[in-house]
């Protein structure tokens, strides 16, 4: 019964520790910011690809089904597929150069 409580607050709480260490006025590549967050972006993936193979009744999968949680996650595979696709790019301008 306690979770009808906090599930409405569950993504300010994953988000907030998402960004937490981060300090926006400096510019950090992906890989120094995700060492200074205190929950990293593939920590938050891992947990909610768990989460979503289960049934909708299990008791683990009540936050990962709340539709602001759903939007978040949604919102870190985007920003995780950008990066992948920059560091793509990034490595094809090097091969260019060599």
């Amino acid at each position: 019964m306690q979770s009808v409580y906090i599930q409405p607050i569950f993504r300010f709480v994953l988000q907030t520790l998402h960004n937490a260490g981060i300090d926006n006025t400096k510019n950090f590549d992906e890989d120094e910011e995700d060492e200074l967050r205190l929950l990293s972006t593939e920590a938050i993936l891992k947990w909610a690809q768990k989460r979503e193979g289960l049934k909708s009744s299990h008791p683990r999968s009540r936050f990962i089904q709340d539709a602001k949680v759903k939007e978040f996650i949604e919102w870190l595979k985007e920003e995780e597929e950008d990066d992948d696709d920059d560091d793509d790019e990034d490595d094809e301008d090097n091969d260019d150069e060599d």
